[in-house]
């Protein structure tokens, strides 16, 4: 059965209802999800954090003072990490954190998000600000009842959009085209133009189910 969701216009007015498409009736990939977040998160590291040995710090490597006789400590070295100023033990290093995903991984998961926020979606009408306003926004989050964080989902870029809600630090702006799974995840209100909800009714039917007997389809093409 079709979820049915409100639609809005920008002054936070219910105009309608719309049922969502039929990729959001699909049983979300929980282990999927999971293993993309955990991949995305991975990727956000930058991995330059950078610690000195005892073989890059400044300074004379030379014995401090003769083996035996003086009384004091045996020591090599004033880079030595038991000195002050010497290198660090162990200390971090640059690392390359990335991980890989493919391509249906991705896609696939970005339909899972879509799924299991289905009952956090609502429409609206169109995202086209006539004017850069910051309050036009909040009084559309007001207005609507968005207690939380909200991600709006625009079709083409939404210039105006973007620079009224960029003080508001709950709200974020995406397109369509570079929207990911994880975003989807964090916010816990997702407002979706009816343009992107269009293009969804387009490519209904590409679920994860399809896209496997297509790949089964091009392997058996390819044999022949």
């Amino acid at each position: 059965m079709a979820t049915k969701v409100n639609v809005y216009n920008l002054k936070g007015d219910v105009t309608g209802s719309v049922n969502l498409p039929e990729i959001f009736e699909i049983e979300p990939n929980e282990d999927l999800l999971s293993q993309y977040v955990r991949v995305y998160l991975a990727n956000q590291r930058q991995g330059t954090r950078d610690t000195k040995d005892r073989s890059e710090v400044s300074g004379k490597a030379r014995k401090p003072w003769k083996q035996k006789g003086s009384g004091n400590a045996r020591h090599g070295s004033r880079k030595a990490p038991s000195w002050r100023g010497g290198g660090v033990a162990h200390g971090p290093k640059p690392q390359n954190f990335s991980l890989k995903m493919s391509k249906s991984m991705k896609f696939s998961a970005l339909i899972s998000a879509y799924a299991k926020q289905k009952e956090n979606c609502v429409i609206l009408e169109n995202a086209d600000l006539e004017e850069v306003k910051t309050k036009s926004v909040s009084e559309f989050i007001k207005k609507a009842g968005f207690a939380k964080n909200v991600l709006f989902i625009t079709a083409d870029v939404q210039k105006n959009l973007v620079m009224s809600s960029r003080n508001i630090s709950i709200v974020k702006v995406s397109n369509a085209a570079v929207i990911n799974a994880y975003d989807l995840l964090k916010y816990r209100n997702i407002v979706i133009e009816k343009k992107v909800l269009e293009m969804m009714q387009d490519a209904t039917g590409v679920t994860e189910e399809t896209s496997v007997e297509v790949k089964k389809e091009k392997k058996e093409s390819t044999k022949k």
